[in-house]
């Protein structure tokens, strides 16, 4: 075997490990806070002006009606959003 077909093997190796590593690491990573399963409406009313209100329904539902100042963000863009968030405020999301 030749020293540059060894390192190649052993980079392929190094980048297949850290791969691995990260997607532990992603899958084993814990929340900031432990979400509730579930807000009532009236606990929900009282809390309006203290909590980040997401819609995650599609535009059209949205479009259609929505709760007076929650942001629409479907939730096939959550994950990708979740970085511009207010962090101040608890997070609640609702859908149908």
């Amino acid at each position: 075997m030749k020293p540059r077909d060894l390192l190649v093997y052993v980079v392929c190796a190094a980048i297949a490990v850290a791969l691995i590593v990260f997607s532990v690491r992603r899958m084993t990573k814990t929340p900031r806070a432990a979400p509730e399963d579930r807000v009532a409406v009236k606990e929900l009313q009282q809390r309006l002006g203290t909590v980040t209100l997401i819609d995650v329904r599609d535009a059209d539902s949205y479009i259609a009606g929505h709760i007076p100042g929650a942001i629409h963000i479907p939730l096939s863009y959550i994950e990708g959003e979740v970085r511009y968030l207010p962090r101040d405020k608890p997070i609640v999301t609702y859908c149908t």
